[in-house]
């Protein structure tokens, strides 16, 4: 490359020179990449993040978030223009309209995973801070030791039903658990059930968790099991012409049960409720039997 000094001098020629080699081996400055809108990144999001690490529940209930309250809220806005008033705005807006607590954590919940998720894949610089809202306590409903007694009396005569009800609450398992659930995952002989897979709205998958696990049969459990026993189907719980339960089944049959019991209507997940407070009860009386115990100790 040949050039004029504009200083028409050995130094100035030679400064000259150090400038030109030094714009030569300096990049150009990259261009700033464009932030993609939200709702943009949002639709990747589903495509690949959800698609590919969430149960089909999980995605159902992504895709009804952002339809019905992120979208609306932030569809058009740059992602790096989602600063923490605007999110606390929208809990507010959330809120005034009669929206549930848990409900506005789950939407916070979504719009979190989805700003994190653009930050780890460098589109986005920073995380705004999200702050959820405090819950009250739960309310779990569940069955006394009475109040399962009358329920199971009131089906004694249904095998179907007192085994569907024994498997939530003695064994603990979920309204798509039981659904799912093969003679092949009943084993008498060792005295358990093992949890492969879990139904939502058809669709069979692993259950919650990710995991198979193994859950003991209880006496009444087995002996109700063994009553309802058919050969209509590799599934436990199916319609006479074998095609599976819907969950709509399972709750109306407790429904009509609970009718016929005297007791208040409650939903399937209650019986899980009451596997987990009776398995409670259990562990508090053999610890209590166990301290009760003379040793030769505690003589």
């Amino acid at each position: 490359m040949r050039k004029r000094s504009p200083i028409s001098s050995k130094a100035g020629a030679e400064e000259y020179e150090r400038q030109l080699k030094t714009s030569m081996l300096t990049p150009p400055s990259a261009q700033p990449k464009e932030v993609p809108r939200f709702a943009a990144f949002a639709a990747q999001f589903m495509k690949t993040y959800v698609a590919a690490n969430n149960k089909p529940s999980e995605q159902a209930t992504k895709a009804r978030i952002l339809k019905h309250h992120l979208l609306p809220a932030f569809g058009d806005v740059p992602l790096d223009q989602i600063r923490m008033h605007a999110i606390e705005a929208l809990k507010a807006e959330k809120l005034a309209a009669g929206r549930s607590r848990k409900l506005v954590n789950n939407i916070l919940g979504c719009l979190g995973k989805i700003l994190r998720y653009a930050h780890e894949a460098k589109v986005l610089a920073s995380v705004p801070k999200i702050k959820l809202l405090k819950l009250p306590p739960s309310k779990f409903d569940f069955l006394t030791f009475e109040e399962l007694e009358r329920l199971l009396d009131a089906v004694k005569r249904d095998a179907e039903r007192r085994a569907l009800f024994l498997l939530g609450a003695d064994a603990g398992l979920r309204q798509g658990e039981i659904i799912a659930l093969d003679w092949d995952d009943v084993d008498f002989t060792a005295g358990k059930i093992s949890v492969r897979r879990s139904s939502w709205r058809g669709i069979v998958d692993s259950p919650k968790g990710g995991r198979e696990r193994a859950v003991p049969l209880t006496t009444r459990l087995a002996s109700a099991l063994r009553a309802h026993r058919h050969l209509r189907s590799d599934r436990v719980f199916c319609r006479s012409d074998g095609t599976p339960f819907t969950p709509s089944a399972i709750e109306s049959a407790l429904r009509y049960a609970c009718k016929r019991a005297g007791l208040r209507s409650i939903g399937s997940h209650a019986l899980r409720h009451t596997s987990a407070r009776t398995s409670r009860c259990a562990v508090r009386r053999r610890r209590r039997f166990r301290s009760s115990r003379v040793t030769p100790h505690s003589r």
